[in-house]
C-alpha cells in the first residue's frame, strides 16, 4: 500500500518560487476558479482513488477523480466530465453536493467543490493522466487524514499543509455523515414499505 502521504494532492506546485506562492490568495475584484472532485461510491461503499501519471502535476499523488471547472460549465457538470474522463466511471443517480474548501495549486487558489454519487461495480479506465486505481474504504482514508494531523502540532511532518489536510478530513467526514443518513432513511423507507404491506 502507498504511503498515506501519497493519498494527498500536493497543496502546492513544487518549484513555484516563494514570493509568487505569496501572492496566491485570491483579490476581492478576482473570483477564485473552481475545481472538483468526486466521491464516487461503488455498491459496497468504497470510493475511487486514481494515481497521478509521472511527468504530470501531482505525480505519484492518489486523490478522488476530479479537475477544473472549464468556461460555461457548473461545479456539477465539470465534476460529472472529469469523473467520466479520468475513470469510465459514470454516476448512477446524478451527484450530490457535500462541500467545499480552499486549495492552492497550479498556481493559483482555487475553491474546490465536493460531490458524491453512485457508480456501478465496474472496473475502473484512467486517463493518460493517470497510471494507477484502486477502491478503498472511505473511513480508511479518512483516518489515515486524521494519522497523518496527529504528526506534528504545526505541519504534517511532510510537505502538506496542516490545513489542507484539515479541510480535507472535515469533507470526508461531511462525505461519511451524508452516505450514512442517506443510507438510515432508505433503510427506513423500506422498513415502512414492509409494515404498509403487511397491513
Amino acid at each position: 500500500m502507498p504511503p498515506l502521504e501519497s493519498f494527498l494532492v500536493e497543496a502546492e506546485l513544487e518549484g513555484v518560487p516563494s514570493r509568487a506562492r505569496e501572492n496566491l490568495s485570491a483579490s476581492a475584484d478576482k473570483p477564485w476558479p473552481q475545481s472538483t472532485v468526486v466521491y464516487a461510491s461503488r455498491p459496497d461503499g468504497s470510493i475511487a482513488l486514481l494515481k497521478r501519471s509521472p511527468g504530470r502535476p501531482f505525480a505519484g499523488r492518489w486523490f478522488l477523480p476530479g479537475g477544473t471547472v472549464e468556461k460555461g460549465e457548473s461545479p456539477e457538470q465539470a465534476a460529472a466530465r472529469e469523473l467520466r474522463e479520468e475513470s469510465g466511471l459514470r454516476a448512477i443517480d446524478g451527484l450530490w453536493k457535500v462541500g467545499s474548501y480552499p486549495v492552492d495549486m497550479y498556481g493559483d487558489r482555487y475553491l474546490q467543490m465536493t460531490f458524491a454519487c453512485r457508480v456501478p461495480r465496474q472496473a475502473i479506465v484512467t486517463s493518460d493522466e493517470h497510471d494507477g486505481a484502486m477502491w478503498m474504504d472511505p473511513v480508511k482514508f479518512r483516518f489515515s487524514l486524521l494519522g497523518l494531523l496527529r504528526g506534528s502540532s504545526t505541519e504534517t511532518g511532510s510537505s502538506l499543509p496542516r490545513r489542507l489536510i484539515e479541510n480535507l478530513e472535515r469533507d470526508v467526514a461531511t462525505y461519511l455523515a451524508l452516505r450514512n443518513a442517506a443510507h438510515q432513511s432508505t433503510a427506513e423507507f423500506a422498513a415502512s414499505r414492509t409494515k404498509d404491506h403487511a397491513r
